[in-house]
């Protein structure tokens, strides 16, 4: 009877997490989730372009705004410089362990307006950008440089192909994986 209990409480538990899609065009890596006032479609609340995992590639050709009242950017214009007009400097979360802030503290790094940006020998290596993380809301804007429109957070899969192309694997995870 207690197995029948447990397994029915885990299929229960299992049911009811929401999956996670997961869209991967190299170096870009978003997840995405429906929301319920979307009408069932998937918007992509978390995105990252990590040179450092896939040194081989370039840049994608987009650009961020990096605070709500200025232009757009492009990300390979993007310096230590220029990103600290308008974001303040990542300090680590107290919580951190120690060795962690130490390593978070090498590269300039910077955070505000759900993006964070980190520089590596005055080239961008990790540039991120959120719509519900750290359990703020922001509305950061993104676009393909030369494009038309910048689009706010969180993205709908129509908008993450327009700005960097179709996804190379598109899948559902169960969680976000940093």
């Amino acid at each position: 009877m207690i197995k029948i209990f447990i397994f029915t409480l885990f299929l229960l538990l299992v049911s009811g997490c929401t999956p996670i899609s997961k869209f991967i065009n190299e170096p870009v890596t978003a997840f995405g989730k429906k929301y319920s006032d979307s009408n069932d479609t998937i918007r992509y609340f978390l995105l990252r372009v990590e040179m450092d995992k896939y040194p081989d590639q370039s840049l994608p050709s987009i650009q961020v705004q990096l605070s709500p009242d200025t232009a757009p950017i492009p990300l390979n214009k993007l310096t230590a410089d220029i990103t600290s007009k308008y974001l303040p400097i990542f300090t680590p979360p107290s919580q951190w362990p120690q060795h962690w802030k130490e390593r978070a503290m090498i590269n300039p790094s910077f955070e505000g307006n759900g993006i964070y940006i980190s520089f590596k020998n005055n080239q961008l290596n990790y540039f991120g950008i959120c719509s519900n993380c750290g359990g703020q809301l922001n509305s950061p804007k993104i676009g393909k440089v030369g494009g038309s429109c910048m689009y706010p957070m969180p993205l709908t899969k129509q908008q993450m192909i327009e700005i960097f192309g179709p996804p190379r694997r598109l899948y559902d995870v169960r969680e976000v994986t940093y």
